[in-house]
């Protein structure tokens, strides 16, 4: 309110002006993370890198398969015998025995990761922040091993597996097929050959003699065993 002087008298003007109210406080948004950023964040590095394991296993083995004619499963079953494993009452609830070991290893992988990223993500949405590591990692474990026991029920009666046993040591003598372009001391090669129960086994070979080399199509015969992956063959 304003007072005028108009001679002898004064008045009084009532002005008002115009106020703005201030603005309705928001506040900030929370920052969020881009999707990579979140994959590589601690709550779910384990669960991302699950799966990436699968697809570098899974890349490995078409490219074994497309270059040297044998994948990597061929050779893991080579190498461990999952018929050998003891009758306990968790390998015959998980029916390991159903599969081979690639499909167990990828199964469980891919389970574990699948799991632990929905249930982060499903956390994280319900809670707006995700549960604690640990107790993620012990339940996808869980449902990665429920994964593996129904797969293995499922795929039981394909016969996946040879019920039949064969020691890695019984390969001495055995004629096996070159697979791989050529192989060398230092510079092994697939080959593979069928047992009397016909299952296909598959061996990383090099020659006996350093100035020797074998290339695809040879027939050769297993004389020593190196390494638990190598062994040396001749004519």
């Amino acid at each position: 309110m304003q007072i005028h002087p108009f001679g002898g008298w004064r008045f009084f003007q009532s002005t008002t002006e115009s106020t703005r109210l201030p603005p309705t406080a928001v506040p900030p948004p929370r920052p969020t993370m881009d999707s990579l950023t979140l994959l590589i964040s601690p709550a779910y590095a384990p669960f991302t890198g699950a799966l990436l394991a699968v697809i570098v296993i899974l890349t490995v083995e078409v490219s074994l398969t497309a270059l040297a004619g044998s994948g990597l499963s061929d050779l893991l079953d080579s190498l461990v015998d999952i018929q050998s494993l003891p009758d306990s009452s968790f390998t015959n609830w998980l029916l390991v025995k159903e599969l081979p070991l690639l499909i167990v290893i990828c199964s469980l992988l891919a389970s574990f990761g699948i799991c632990g990223l929905l249930l982060q993500g499903v956390m994280t949405h319900a809670l707006s922040l995700p549960l604690p590591t640990g107790l993620v990692v012990g339940l996808s474990l869980l449902g990665a091993l429920a994964a593996v026991r129904t797969m293995g029920k499922a795929l039981s009666g394909l016969k996946l597996v040879h019920s039949a046993a064969v020691s890695p040591a019984s390969f001495i003598g055995q004629r096996v097929t070159l697979n791989s372009p050529q192989a060398s001391q230092g510079y092994a090669g697939a080959a593979s050959f069928i047992d009397r129960f016909g299952a296909t086994h598959t061996l990383m070979v090099e020659p006996t003699l350093p100035d020797v080399t074998y290339t695809a199509g040879e027939v050769l015969t297993v004389a020593e065993r190196v390494s638990i992956a190598l062994y040396r063959v001749s004519k």
